[in-house]
């Protein structure tokens, strides 16, 4: 008996689905959890690191999805997809690679995967799309080809005789396609059903006319259920226009016995089938949800438009378009709503371009436009522009008038550039326009050229260094202004590669943002920072320690387990643990930040907002979010000394973190003119170079040691702060270090 395949192929972000992971890498296994569970929490994941495994877990399981790397230790390339697809149920499979190689991917897709992703090229609401639209085809392709072998096994039964007779008129054999179609049915109720009423009615009756009639009643009450399934089947899976009159075709066929020869004779066109291949072939090559054509047909017609270009000696330009702030739809409005939208740019983009053009949905909220035959490059800049301009309007969605603006990078070459260089450098100038401000036009350079490869190069070295024990942390004193003592340290990440030697987080913290790895990485740094401070003797005994934490990782569904698990595996006191977001981290999503923040808080570590008054300063989120400390960012202590304007902000922001009962730590102090004035305001606490830089753990103990050498000036008494600015007075506040050099108010 085979296994009912379920034709319901609706589905959307919280469906029940069971995915399996095949990734040796751990820190790859690890962000892509993080990603699905955040985006489809109705997902179960489970992983293996081997082919062998996954061969065993695909036999034995039943998973909706499989998304595997092309590079494992018992398995490479396409054996892996060959071995997947070939189970004996195998489910929908999505290619997750490093290989950003048309070839192997159009390869891939044509063995049977859904779909071929590039690590580091999605992020959690696109991966998650991704998925979705990957179970959808696949149950779609198995209803579609359920129903052929159906209403083909339906033509054969009713073309052939229906059965045998022997001398005494008694029915002795039954047509072996009727059997075999009930045998092919099996699975299913109804249509089992009426096929076993057949069989029992040619099995038992004497022959006669009007058992023929009987037989002939048989097959039309079969057409007549598959006709209702293929109803069912649309209504979840809309079909095309040439498919759906191609089914209902097959309905509607009139059905006869032929009394001479007793068989069950149909009027069928035999160009349905054709048709229903054509529409299947259509749909294999077109986005499901907008109709354009989808990232397998794009990339084909990339590819022979180079080749076109080189004969005809004329420009392809390719223009990738990326919405911005896709995900606000989503969240705010559902994501049937995102889906709308899609839809509606799809429609005001296709009306932007030019006839021979290709409009293409690339991936989620990514839309490619193919130019070709292009005589002057400028056009492709015009081209960019209507786009734009098409998005101006609002769009009216659940009832609520829609702003969208979109990120635009465009790319012109010709052969002998390769669909994928070509695609590269669009998403790198894409992504460009989005790091000037978004909702603008970046055309790619030779400079973007080099960026792209550089960050690829980072990338591809990160991944390597999350499992490869490269990255390292090193610890930068917080010393207090009262006591000239260190009470805390800052955990600084740095990466020892192999060829450049010391990296700083500048170079690489970046990249790993851009391509979900800070979410493993941020994890590493947590878990190592608590269990070397937990540890901590003499000196460091009792010291506090900063971790930073991305915007990522914040708005991770599990993060307060995350931060939890450090501290039980660890046993840091929670007192100790200081967790420190940026202004910009708080207010991409206040409100789930502000959940976060909370239930952070709960736990019994502390929040403090690194780099405060860079430009997202917010008295709101003061007075709202359970800050203890607020940081104030190196580029104004820089002129603190000199500066009319930047003592006023640091004066300012040192002011406000006393008036919301904060503790204010300068950042990047470097001369004893800066601590002077630093400290003449109030300021509580103040780390830099003056003290010591970020060192490894070996070196920390003597750099601790080392703080209380550098003598504190003695203009205004310690533990006071300025009545008022110019007034020259001062008094005593709670929330400053005590001769302890512990904090009483943090």
């Amino acid at each position: 008996m085979r296994t009912r395949v379920s034709t319901s192929v609706a589905l959307d972000r919280n469906s029940t689905l069971s995915l399996l992971l095949i990734e040796d890498s751990a820190a790859d296994s690890e962000l892509v959890q993080a990603l699905l569970e955040d985006e489809l929490p109705g997902t179960t994941v489970t992983t293996c690191s081997t082919l062998a495994e996954a061969r065993g877990l695909v036999t034995t399981g039943s998973y909706d999805v499989v998304m595997a790397d092309l590079g494992l230790p018992d398995a490479h390339g396409l054996n892996v997809v060959e071995a997947v697809r070939n189970a004996d149920r195998a489910p929908a499979l999505l290619v997750l690679t490093g290989r950003d190689d048309s070839t192997l991917a159009l390869t891939a897709l044509s063995f049977g995967a859904q779909d071929y992703l590039v690590k580091g090229r999605h992020d959690g609401e696109r991966l998650a799309t991704a998925v979705l639209h990957a179970v959808q085809r696949q149950r779609a392709e198995r209803a579609n080809h359920l129903y052929l072998q159906m209403a083909k096994g339906l033509l054969d039964a009713i073309e052939a005789p229906t059965c045998a007779v022997d001398s005494h008129g008694t029915i002795v054999a039954v047509n072996r396609a009727w059997r075999r179609f009930a045998e092919a049915a099996g699975s299913d109720p109804e249509l089992s059903a009426i096929g076993e009423d057949y069989l029992v009615a040619c099995e038992q009756v004497p022959l006669g006319s009007s058992d023929f009639v009987l037989a002939g009643q048989v097959a039309a009450g079969l057409r007549d259920v598959l006709a209702g399934r293929v109803d069912r089947f649309q209504a979840d899976y809309p079909c095309s226009p040439t498919t759906k009159s191609a089914w209902y075709s097959v309905r509607v066929s009139p059905t006869e016995i032929d009394g001479s020869t007793g068989a069950v004779i149909s009027h069928v066109d035999v160009t349905v089938m054709h048709e229903v291949q054509q529409a299947l072939s259509h749909q294999a090559l077109h986005d499901t949800l907008t109709g354009l054509p989808n990232r397998v047909l794009l990339i084909d017609r990339l590819e022979q438009a180079l080749v076109d270009s080189a004969r005809q000696g004329s420009d392809v330009a390719v223009a990738f378009l990326d919405l911005d702030h896709f995900k606000r739809v989503n969240d705010s409005l559902g994501h049937p709503a995102g889906d709308e939208l899609l839809r509606q740019v799809a429609l005001r983009l296709s009306g932007a371009v030019r006839g021979g053009d290709t409009l293409s949905r690339y991936a989620g909220d990514e839309f490619i436009v193919l130019l070709r035959d292009l005589q002057d490059p400028r056009d492709a800049r015009l081209l960019c522009d209507r786009l734009l301009l098409a998005l101006n309007e609002p769009f009216h969605v659940s009832g609520s008038a829609v702003v969208v603006t979109a990120s635009v990078g465009v790319v012109v070459g010709r052969s002998p550039q390769t669909a994928d260089e070509m695609l590269l450098a669009a998403d790198a100038s894409m992504y460009d326009a989005k790091a000037h401000g978004r909702s603008r036009v970046r055309e790619f350079s030779a400079e973007l050229r080099r960026d792209a490869e550089v960050r690829l190069e980072i990338e591809t070295g990160l991944r390597r260094a999350l499992v490869a024990s490269e990255l390292v942390l090193h610890y930068q004193p917080v010393v207090s202004l009262v006591t000239g003592r260190a009470v805390s340290v800052e955990a600084l990440v740095r990466w020892q590669h192999p060829e450049h030697g010391l990296l700083l987080p500048g170079h690489f913290i970046p990249v790993a943002e851009a391509c979900g790895l800070i979410v493993p990485l941020g994890a590493w740094v947590l878990d190592q920072a608590c269990g070397d401070a937990a540890a901590w003797t003499g000196s460091l005994a009792g010291l506090e320690i900063a971790v930073n934490l991305s915007a990522r990782q914040l708005t991770l569904p599990d993060i307060v387990d995350r931060v939890g698990d450090a501290l039980a595996v660890s046993g840091l006191d929670p007192a100790r643990l200081v967790l420190e977001v940026t202004e910009s981290a708080v207010m991409e999503d206040t409100e789930a930040a502000g959940e976060a923040l909370d239930a952070l808080a709960a736990l019994g570590v502390r929040i403090a907002i690194d780099d405060f008054g860079t430009g997202y300063s917010s008295l709101l989120y003061l007075r709202r979010y359970p800050i203890s400390v607020l940081k104030v960012d190196r580029a104004f202590v820089s002129g603190v000394d000199s500066s009319a304007d930047d003592h006023a902000i640091c004066a300012s922001v040192v002011s406000l973190g006393h008036a919301v009962g904060a503790t204010t730590i300068a950042e990047g102090v470097e001369t004893a003119e800066q601590l002077g004035a630093l400290r003449s305001m109030g300021c509580q606490r103040a780390q830099g170079f003056l003290w010591s830089p970020g060192v490894p753990l070996a070196a920390l103990a003597t750099a601790v040691d080392g703080c209380q050498q550098t003598p504190l000036p003695t203009d205004g008494p310690r533990g006071r702060i300025p009545l008022a600015p110019g007034s020259g007075g001062f008094a005593d506040r709670p929330g400053l270090d005590d001769p302890s050099g512990r904090p009483r108010c943090a």
